[in-house]
């Protein structure tokens, strides 16, 4: 059995984990705990109660933990992170004076974090599905006001989850977990590239924890469909694992890069496959080979290959690069919100000179460290379709054209230094964009 323990020195708002085969056992006396004799409410939807809440309820009874109520969302009605069912939850809870207890994967610990967060609240997660990294992490990835953003908030208190569900939820779930987890290796590929520029600095004792344990936890995907207890247990720690950096650092630089920016892109749209809302694990999975064939493009250049006059003399006005944005989210209701983060992130031409010339010197460095870092893109491929996670765009309902255009808005998404401000600082994002279209294997 896990327990806290293990990550207590990162974690400053979960105060029990438990990961175990026999909840029955190993749950009862720490809940008690938890909750110090007040009711619980229960937060699902129908295959979540089925998969885990049932059995919670019946524990809860045999224990004698009063349940207040129940909000058990239709499992016909595609749950969704949208701001609106923050709303649903609060008006069931406002008025009792109850634990909130999530159950499920996902979508129902963001809704309810957030919830309870706003709410003043502790919260417990009974998770169903090795699916995702944000169990343990502070912020709720949220769609609020036409922009997906991550909205603060403090991580559960209690985080539980029995391996035996873990491993018996739709496989299509525990692929989606594994392509979040197999994505922190281009993530950390792109903070080399900010900490190389001075831009944001690597935190070590996080780094280790992570970078240092990745390889044995996505090493063996095939096992997943095996049901391997080991590998699913590794692939639970880690996704919990990257929630408690997240955690630690108050923010996700640790574990997510242009990889997840891009797939921000198409949350944000909407983007549906066969009548269902794509993954956040599926979608990151696309946008992480788009990633790598991005870094492995821009580090092939020689860096005397860019003419530097020429960049300055190219670089757009603040005006202008404003412009661009309200070009690329005119459809959305986010404009106002990406204009600041454009704004904060806006370089002069002075500026851009600086950084070119500092490029010029440490390009070799970057160029090694990226590659003795990030996963080269067949093997990235062979790993993901190993745990049957999609590979093409196709896969997902998108097209090779709808990847390469994503990386001009994507790079606008956030204030945090990627491949995609490399690539777009010196010039080399549409040269790299061509390259990658008339590539024989990149996205196909």
């Amino acid at each position: 059995m896990n327990s806290i323990s293990d990550y207590e020195e990162f974690s400053d708002s979960t105060e029990y984990l438990i990961i175990s085969s026999d909840l029955t056992k190993d749950l009862p006396e720490d809940f008690r705990l938890f909750i110090k004799n007040k009711d619980i409410y229960l937060v699902a939807d129908e295959n979540t109660m089925v998969a885990s809440g049932n059995a919670f309820e019946r524990l809860c009874s045999m224990q004698n933990i009063t349940i207040a109520g129940k909000l058990i969302f239709d499992a016909k009605r595609e749950l969704t992170s949208d701001y609106g069912n923050i709303e649903i939850i609060k008006k069931h809870l406002m008025h009792i004076d109850a634990v909130p207890i999530a159950i499920g994967s996902g979508t129902v610990n963001d809704l309810v974090k957030r919830s309870a967060w706003e709410l003043k609240r502790k919260y417990a997660i009974i998770a169903t599905a090795a699916s995702v990294d944000g169990y343990a992490s502070d912020g709720a990835a949220i769609l609020y006001q036409g922009l997906k953003q991550t909205l603060p908030c403090s991580a559960p208190a209690f985080i539980a989850a029995d391996t035996n569900v873990l491993k018996n939820a739709p496989f299509e779930m525990t692929s989606s977990g594994y392509a979040d987890l197999l994505a922190k290796n281009p993530a950390g590929a792109d903070w080399i590239i900010s900490d190389l520029l001075g831009l944001d600095c690597i935190d070590r004792k996080v780094w280790k924890m992570i970078q240092g344990n990745l390889e044995s936890w996505v090493s063996n995907p095939g096992k997943l469909l095996q049901k391997d207890d080991e590998s699913f247990d590794n692939l639970f720690t880690g996704l919990n694992v990257a929630g408690f950096a997240m955690q630690y650092m108050k923010r996700s630089r640790p574990v997510s890069g242009a990889e997840h920016l891009m797939s921000h892109i198409w949350e944000m749209e909407g983007h549906m496959h066969k009548g269902h809302h794509v993954s956040h694990g599926f979608k990151v999975a696309i946008g992480s080979l788009a990633s790598i064939a991005l870094m492995e493009t821009v580090i092939s250049f020689n860096f005397t290959e860019v003419d530097i006059p020429i960049v300055i003399e190219n670089w757009p006005s603040i005006d202008k690069r404003l412009d661009d944005v309200k070009k690329n989210f005119i459809h959305t209701n986010a404009v106002d919100d990406l204009l600041e983060i454009n704004k904060e992130k806006y370089i002069n031409a002075e500026l851009l000179e600086e950084r070119l010339k500092q490029l010029v010197i440490i390009w070799p460095e970057l160029q090694n460290s990226v590659k003795n870092q990030v996963i080269p893109y067949r093997e990235y491929k062979k790993l993901l379709l190993e745990a049957l996670c999609p590979v093409k765009p196709e896969d997902v309902g998108l097209s090779v054209a709808k990847v390469l255009e994503t990386y001009e808005p994507a790079q606008m998404m956030r204030n945090r230094y990627t491949i995609l401000d490399l690539a777009y600082e010196t010039g080399l994002l549409q040269k790299s964009i061509k390259k990658i279209n008339h590539s024989e294997y990149y996205l196909r």
